[in-house]
């Protein structure tokens, strides 16, 4: 959803332009995002959530910078989508960690199976049901890849970065935004999985 916005994705462009001057490869920028995620995990760890945040939120630039850079290079490769990929994945199970070891509180359920939930349905399945839908070759890889999601990565950042803020000062409402993101990966995964279902090969 977010993604689809075409201010966002001019803003995206333009700032893959202005960047094109860095001494960095595309791959490089997209390893930073990782190492950031890690650094705000230490962070966390150490209680210090307003340096975690700002590690985070350096870790989500290098995200969105990475594939500008690379389109305004022409530098383009599916290696480096890829690669891209992968470490979104490890992004968001550094920061989720992170927001475990800082002490988040039980809402409903306790923080550590809400913080599974969002990793399984959101990090991972979201992506898994594209994958295999294309790899299955129920549909092709573009329809694959465009399948209808409400809740997808960047909405996910969004989610996490928002009880990054709130956790100082409730545990539990920093919870209740996690589990509301597992809830919204969760139907996320079954839309995907009845738009597979019901295409027409």
């Amino acid at each position: 959803m977010i993604k689809q916005i075409p201010f966002l994705r001019k803003l995206q462009e333009d700032a893959g332009k202005a960047f094109t001057f860095l001494p960095l490869s595309p791959t490089q920028i997209t390893m930073l995002a990782p190492i950031f995620a890690l650094v705000s995990l230490y962070f966390m760890y150490h209680r210090q959530m307003e340096f975690a945040i700002v590690a985070f939120v350096l870790s989500a630039l290098m995200d969105a910078l990475d594939g500008a850079v690379a389109r305004a290079r022409g530098q383009v490769t599916k290696k480096g989508g890829f690669f891209d990929g992968v470490c979104d994945r490890f992004v968001e199970f550094f920061v989720l960690v992170g927001l475990l070891a800082y002490g988040i509180g039980t809402f409903i359920l306790p923080a550590d199976v809400w913080v599974l939930l969002f990793v399984f349905f959101g990090t991972c399945m979201t992506s898994f049901v594209s994958a295999y839908a294309d790899h299955r070759e129920v549909m092709p890889a573009k329809e694959a890849a465009d399948l209808p999601a409400m809740f997808h990565r960047p909405e996910r950042v969004v989610c996490i970065f928002l009880a990054m803020l709130v956790a100082p000062a409730s545990a539990v409402g920093a919870t209740a935004i996690i589990g509301a993101g597992a809830m919204l990966s969760m139907l996320t995964v079954a839309q995907k999985i009845v738009h597979v279902m019901l295409y027409k090969e």
